[in-house]
């Protein structure tokens, strides 16, 4: 027997129950039983008047049963696949499946025992056991495998504007991206365009002057102390 085979046969013998599958006039069926582990081989107790038996005695069959239910970490999940055949248990062995049902589908319940020759055993495995642990960070869902929150670059909700206020200058940097910046232009005096178009970035605040003709001196104005000091003395 190999070591699969015995791993196999001991977890059986941890649980009750398992299902025995095999045709009946050509079609499958998977029917439960109860189930104990005598010298490698496996003993069921199925009721008589539901005639499953028949169909199994003879031939082969596949009886599998687990634990998946248990909650435990580790989970597993036998199967023997071997013939089956009617025999009548020994007395330890019928004290071993432990008190009869009593009635099975509102009838009485009659006992049959079938013996499975295993000829194939399979044998699964799942460990929970290592698994990380799960949790919560700042009231939300933990995300990424590592546990802890993937943090990004902050967005917006999607379909609502940015409410920061956009900068009513131009060039100044005090734009907010592309329709500041067309604003901003849209809002500029013709001179201040032509000044922009040119190179020339106009300075706030700066007083507005005509432009000389190239090769004329510029007006000389009149300080006003000499003015009053003519209305003076011409009065």
């Amino acid at each position: 027997m190999s070591t699969d085979e015995i791993r196999a046969i001991e977890l059986l013998s941890r649980v009750s129950y398992g299902r025995v599958a095999t045709s009946m006039r050509a079609m499958p069926f998977v029917a439960p039983a109860r189930h104990v582990v005598a010298d490698g081989r496996v003993l069921l107790r199925m009721h008589r008047g539901l005639g499953y038996h028949r169909a199994c005695n003879g031939s082969v069959v596949a009886y599998g049963a687990d634990n998946c239910d248990s909650g435990a970490e580790h989970i597993w999940s036998v199967q023997f696949t071997g013939t089956a055949e009617i025999v009548e248990p020994t007395p330890e062995e019928r004290a071993a499946f432990g008190p009869e049902p009593v009635r099975v589908d509102g009838e009485p319940f009659t006992p049959v025992f079938l013996r499975i020759e295993p000829q194939f055993v399979t044998l699964h495995e799942l460990d929970y056991s290592g698994r990380a642990g799960a949790g919560t960070q700042a009231g939300g869902p933990v995300g990424g495998p590592t546990g802890g929150l993937v943090e990004g670059p902050a967005r917006e909700p999607a379909g609502k504007a940015s409410e920061r206020p956009s900068g009513a200058g131009f060039g100044d940097g005090a734009g907010d991206g592309a329709e500041g910046r067309l604003q901003a232009r849209a809002e500029a005096r013709p001179e201040e365009r032509l000044q922009t178009a040119s190179g020339a970035r106009p300075r706030a605040g700066a007083e507005e002057r005509p432009q000389a003709h190239p090769g004329t001196r510029p007006e000389a104005r009149p300080h006003p102390r000499s003015v009053e000091r003519r209305i003076h003395h011409a009065a």
